[in-house]
């Protein structure tokens, strides 16, 4: 029998010098496909980017929302020491829906949210949603499954929807004459067109939606989103 032919020494270079330039780009770019994966993955989930908000529905569900200030923050942790996020307590500024001015909130569990600044919040009784968390493994607009099984006994009274997405900054909108204003992008909220009036927008309005970005001062968002309680009740 003739003896099978070793692939050593000069011959192993060769094959590799032949190898097709296709082939080692599809492998480059497998690689930097994997890498992107992982960096996904490893996202925090507090803010998914598949949530769009919904004021309509946001209002109708929320029992409470309002416009606050954060007085005091805290981060918590179960009696094992695992993370359960956030607590806050706001003072309500105005009130839109289900408390009265300067009433006291004690919200969570997101990060992020800084003492002083403020929030357009849209909140769910903590308990109401844990207990229909237990009913079904994912609601949609409310807190995560997971952090409500490992966090029970830490749950402040009310909890933030829309996986946090429900809490919207204040900020001094530059568009607006630096007036107090949020800024709205059609990547997390569905943006109809009669909230956004005469405020200057980027993108295009089409089937009476805007698709792109506004930033819209408070007191118009406050009119819009009362306008929604009222025809909720």
């Amino acid at each position: 029998m003739r003896p099978k032919p070793s692939i050593v020494g000069t011959s192993t270079i060769r094959l590799r010098l032949r190898r097709p330039l296709n082939l080692n780009i599809r492998h480059h770019m497998i690689r930097l496909l994997c890498i992107a994966c992982l960096i996904f993955m490893s996202r925090p989930p507090a803010q998914a980017s598949s949530i769009k908000i919904d004021f309509d529905s946001m209002v109708a569900w929320a029992p409470v929302v309002a416009l606050v200030e954060i007085e005091k923050g805290e981060l918590v942790k179960n009696t094992k020491g695992e993370s359960c996020g956030a607590r806050y307590l706001a003072r309500v500024i105005t009130p839109i829906k289900g408390v009265q001015s300067n009433d006291q909130l004690d919200f969570g569990f997101y990060t992020g949210r800084g003492i002083g600044e403020k929030f357009f919040v849209f909140l769910q009784v903590g308990q109401y949603v844990l207990q229909r968390s237990n009913q079904q493994p994912q609601i949609s607009m409310s807190s995560i499954p997971l952090y409500l099984a490992r966090c029970s006994k830490q749950l402040p009274p009310y909890l933030e929807v829309a996986e946090g997405m429900g809490t919207i900054h204040v900020v001094n909108g530059d568009a607006v004459g630096y007036k107090p204003a949020i800024e709205l992008t059609n990547s997390y909220h569905i943006i109809p067109a009669q909230l956004v009036g005469s405020h200057k927008y980027t993108g295009q309005i089409l089937d009476d939606f805007l698709f792109g970005s506004v930033q819209i001062e408070t007191e118009t968002f406050v009119e819009y989103l009362r306008s929604l309680a009222a025809t909720a009740r």
